[in-house]
């Protein structure tokens, strides 16, 4: 099949896609670990219809395409669901030794990756798709000519031939340090570790003995160390992780799959419970915000009304607006406000915020309030207002795409 824009259909030589297997770590001499790959020429009867239904729509719903801007080349997809996604790549000809991922470690459905790729030159990728359950899809291999790319916003749509394929059966990867969880608590715990060569890393996790939620360390190029912290977890509750990895020959192994249980909440009865009412479910919306990752809408992936969602597993991220980030939330009715709530995001070492201000546009600033982490959500008291609206502003942070798992709005103590 041929996905082709036609702006770029006079300039683009297409090859026929080829399919790679990975034979061993060429970079290090060592043999990788195989795991059990189907392919959609060829599949179980069993396995048929979930390989070339669900492999092969995945990738045609996600109209994999490179993009020409400004000098720069860019993969870009939309997967039909929240993934985490890596690309394996080189120059055609030659083995797909280059690996890389976007530099976002929760799962999304708009994927955009800078890749630096030579003006005159004509590459080959293959795409590796983990789902929330850790279903894997691997891509066949699109080729690609960037030879004759000079036109701004030119759209470089690679061909797409048969081999789309679920893996399984993974073997064990060849580890350091073995994948461990420490400093679990009551809602959060950490993982770490590590690979002997370089990999990128999908940890699928949930209450056992399923899974349902993903993350991955930061990072767009391959590491051995791999540290992560899993937060907004339940209390007293077991929890299952599974860690796979795919590393710069293509492999997918298996790190670990391990569980632990979080320890029990301690309750303060003498805390009050605050009603929260900066919800999407309430009728409150987003009336303004700085920037969106990738310049999506509010709903996307890591759009704005994820800061409001309930759900302190998702993420409003923006487009590396660093101190200038802000956002504004109206509720669905005048509220008499007494406190907020607010849990940034954080990439590691960028997109953390440590300081914002919160601001009544009727009536001024309310105040600044200093986060000690992101490891959770923090309530701030402020002087009592009455506001259709709050605008939160980053006042400090690491920079880059600073942005906050959840903001929440109190209006009154229950039972008063």
């Amino acid at each position: 099949m041929w996905i082709l824009d036609r702006r770029a259909a006079s300039i683009l030589t297409f090859l026929v896609p080829l399919l790679l297997v990975a034979c061993g770590d060429e970079t290090t001499g060592a043999s990788a670990p195989q795991s059990d790959v189907q392919d959609d020429a060829e599949p179980s009867q069993t396995d048929a219809s979930k390989v070339a239904g669900s492999a092969g729509q995945f990738f045609l719903d996600s109209n994999v395409r490179v993009n020409f801007v400004d000098g720069q080349f860019w993969l870009r997809l939309e997967t039909p669901e929240p993934v985490l996604c890596a690309v394996n790549y080189g120059p055609d000809g030659g083995s797909l030794v280059k690996l890389a991922a976007m530099d976002m470690t929760a799962p999304a459905v708009d994927h955009d990756l800078l890749l630096p790729l030579d003006i005159a030159s004509t590459y080959r990728f293959e795409l590796t798709a983990f789902s929330k359950d850790h279903e894997v899809f691997r891509s066949a291999v699109y080729s690609v000519s960037a030879e004759d790319a000079a036109a701004p916003e030119l759209d470089l749509i690679a061909t797409v031939g048969e081999g789309a394929r679920v893996i399984s059966n993974f073997d064990t990867c060849d580890l350091e340090q073995d994948l461990v969880a420490t400093d679990v608590l009551a809602t959060s715990a950490s993982l770490s570790f590590i690979s002997s060569v370089p990999t990128l890393a999908s940890s699928a996790y949930g209450p056992a003995p399923a899974m349902g939620s993903l993350l991955r360390a930061s990072g767009t190029s391959p590491f051995t160390q791999h540290d992560l912290d899993l937060l907004a977890l339940d209390p007293s509750t077991e929890y299952r992780v599974q860690t796979l990895l795919v590393d710069e020959m293509s492999t997918v192994c298996i790190a670990g799959d391990i569980t632990f249980a979080t320890l029990e909440a301690e309750i303060d009865p003498e805390k009050p419970t605050l009603l929260n009412v900066a919800l999407l479910a309430e009728g409150a919306f987003i009336s303004g915000v700085s920037s969106n990752w990738g310049g999506s809408g509010n709903e996307s992936s890591f759009g704005a009304n994820n800061a409001i969602d309930g759900d302190h597993t998702t993420e409003w991220s923006s487009a590396s607006d660093g101190d200038d980030a802000w956002i504004e939330i109206t509720l669905s009715e005048t509220a008499t406000v007494t406190s907020i709530g607010f849990w940034t995001r954080t990439m590691g070492s960028s997109a953390q915020i440590s300081r914002f201000s919160v601001t009544n546009p009727e009536e001024g600033l309310l105040g600044e309030f200093d986060l000690p982490d992101a490891k959770g959500l923090f309530v701030f008291e402020v002087p009592e207002t009455t506001a259709d609206s709050l605008r939160f502003d980053v006042v400090t942070s690491s920079g880059g795409n600073t942005g906050v798992r959840t903001i929440e709005i109190y209006s009154a103590l229950a039972g008063e």
